[in-house]
């Protein structure tokens, strides 16, 4: 494939010591033909209206284009989505792995709601529209007929990315129906909120199951020392973005909704 235009200015700090390679953003103000995706993502990205990156996006696509391990500090409202969604996409598209027929797994995404999932994988939908990519979502909160969806997408279908939330995710692993053996990508969207809803146990079964080549794409709004020492142990001279501003991203409406704990998942 072509080669990306744009390429994220890294800070060398030392990483004898696991500190993070900083980046900072790139000088001038880029479009989206700096990247240079195949013209498919492009076709699916007009459709949404997209013209120049977010900031989080100019940060984290040329990192992830160019195979390093990244942990981003974004909001919900700064574009992250796109910033890992759309990089992936982009090199399955020039790797698919298929056998007999039937798309592997390449990218796995932990959520720590369905709803998120679900809204990464519209825009999976969307912007891969024309790329012939597939995703499907695993999460609980669902009848039994749902739960035979998601093992088709699993076993039988295939798909090549996975968006799931880590309770029914291991379900499906303690049952012996996921082939993790062509996962390329790595991604935790929003992990401070799995640490507090308590799903960091999970995610590091989870974690356990995948293979130790692969790239691993961390986002969360904050990062405590208890992520802080999970990520820098999962990852590989991994590079750290910050987008975070003290406040919600403009033009995000916060709604609280009390729920039970049988369906948090």
């Amino acid at each position: 494939g072509k080669e990306s235009k744009m390429t994220t200015p890294v800070s060398q700090t030392a990483t004898k010591n696991r500190q993070w390679l900083l980046a900072s953003r790139p000088v001038g103000a880029p479009t989206l033909s700096d990247f240079n995706f195949v013209e498919s993502l492009y076709d699916g990205l007009h459709s949404m209206g997209y013209k120049q990156p977010s900031p989080i996006q100019e940060l984290a696509i040329p990192i992830i284009l160019n195979n390093r391990d990244l942990v981003a500090c974004a909001q919900t409202g700064t574009g992250k989505t796109a910033a890992f969604t759309i990089p992936i996409l982009q090199h399955i598209y020039q790797n698919k792995q298929n056998e007999k027929g039937r798309r592997k797994i390449q990218a796995l995404i932990v959520t720590p709601t369905r709803e998120l999932a679900n809204q990464i994988d519209e825009q999976i939908t969307v912007i891969g529209y024309y790329s012939g990519i597939t995703s499907a979502t695993v999460f609980g909160g669902t009848d039994g007929t749902e739960f035979g969806v998601q093992d088709r997408a699993l076993r039988t279908d295939g798909a090549n990315i996975i968006i799931a939330t880590p309770g029914r995710l291991l379900d499906h692993i303690k049952m012996g129906h996921v082939d993790f053996s062509k996962v390329e990508f790595l991604v935790l969207d929003e992990a401070d909120r799995m640490l507090d809803m308590g799903f960091m146990p999970d995610v590091k079964k989870i974690v356990s199951e995948l293979p130790e080549k692969k790239q691993n794409i961390l986002f969360s709004a904050t990062i405590p020392d208890t992520l802080d020492h999970f990520f820098k142990a999962l990852t590989n001279d991994a590079v750290r973005v910050d987008c975070s501003v003290a406040r919600t991203a403009s033009g995000v409406r916060q709604i609280v909704y009390k729920i039970s704990e049988e369906i948090r998942d």
